[in-house]
């Protein structure tokens, strides 16, 4: 009778997969981490809200903006960038001799940004 159990054996395909989940949760960390640095979740619904509160404003026809032009601009870039950044989360996972914190895989956050998240 053996001492092995087989049932326990982890084979190079179950350690490939599970290296590839690793990362690609270190990826996803990241990201998240870099946009958080940022504009926070809270912030983030400010901003989406004040935008959507704007066009309807405007859609509308009535009273003084809420937000400059600049600003919609600026809320507008944010939302792309953390398109940006979700995409490349994705392509992270891609090459595993590349870390996930290295700085040029990530795109740069609008100029900005910061400073209008600031406010909200």
């Amino acid at each position: 009778m053996s001492n092995i159990d087989l049932t326990q054996v982890i084979t190079a395909g179950e350690k490939t997969r599970r290296a590839a989940e690793a990362r690609q949760m270190a990826a996803k960390t990241e990201c998240r981490r870099r946009i958080l640095a940022v504009v926070d979740e809270v912030t983030q619904m400010n901003l989406a809200h004040a935008l959507l509160s704007e066009q309807a404003r405007r859609g509308a026809g009535g009273g003084a903006p809420a937000l400059t032009e600049n600003e919609v601009a600026t809320i507008r870039r944010m939302q792309g960038w953390i398109a940006e950044m979700r995409a490349a989360c994705a392509t992270a996972t891609d090459d595993p001799s590349r870390p996930v914190d290295d700085a040029a895989h990530w795109p740069a956050p609008p100029e900005g940004l910061a400073t209008l998240a600031a406010r909200f």
